[in-house]
């Protein structure tokens, strides 16, 4: 993985993790935490969790990710499917409301390149 993010930090890509399997969650937010957190990739590339927000363990966590990027003052972005319409709502997890960015709704749902075709 590491080669991808050298790559998209010269390239000044967008890597998002896909949090499509959910016996993979708790194994995909600590990798992701771990990479993101070394000094080599703690600012850059850009990078984004896609959830599913029908999932009980979502909102717990989102919020861990949330604090997270607060503590490393790291900007995450974020997205919740709501299953199996593929409907995507980003938000980002440096919100400085303090609240879940899940409960904010974007005005305009964009379909996951997976579900449109």
């Amino acid at each position: 993985m590491r080669p991808i993010l050298r790559r998209a930090k010269e390239l000044g890509a967008f890597i998002n993790f896909d949090m499509e399997s959910y016996g993979l969650n708790n194994m995909t937010l600590r990798s992701f935490k771990a990479i993101f957190s070394e000094p080599e990739f703690a600012a850059q590339p850009a990078c984004g969790l896609a959830m599913q927000a029908y999932l009980k363990d979502c909102e717990a966590d989102l919020r861990d990710i949330i604090a997270w990027s607060r503590e490393r003052r790291r900007r995450v972005t974020s997205g919740s499917s709501k299953g199996p319409t593929g409907i995507t709502r980003p938000s980002s997890a440096s919100n400085a409301t303090g609240r879940c960015p899940s409960s904010h709704a974007s005005p305009s749902p964009t379909r996951t390149s997976r579900n449109s075709r």
